[in-house]
């Protein structure tokens, strides 16, 4: 039976997400928002900068762990 495109992507995300390489993004993502949070919290108005270099960078760091292993499963 053929799985459907979406299928695969689901079964890859979970696997990345869960692996230990992407356990490192979850870290940084739960990292950022609690510390975004905690800058809106005490300065709203000013936060806004921070929490958008924090989610960039974790997203960034989501990006690099993907390459390197979509690089490792090439090999």
């Amino acid at each position: 039976m053929r799985r459907s495109w979406l299928n695969e992507k689901v079964d890859h995300w979970v696997g990345f997400l869960a692996g230990d390489r992407g356990g490192i993004c979850l870290e940084a993502g739960a990292v950022g928002m609690v510390v975004g949070f905690m800058l809106i919290i005490t300065h709203a108005y000013q936060a806004l900068p921070f929490l958008g270099m924090i989610i960039l960078g974790s997203l960034f760091l989501g990006y690099v762990r993907l390459q390197e292993l979509m690089f490792r499963k090439s090999k």
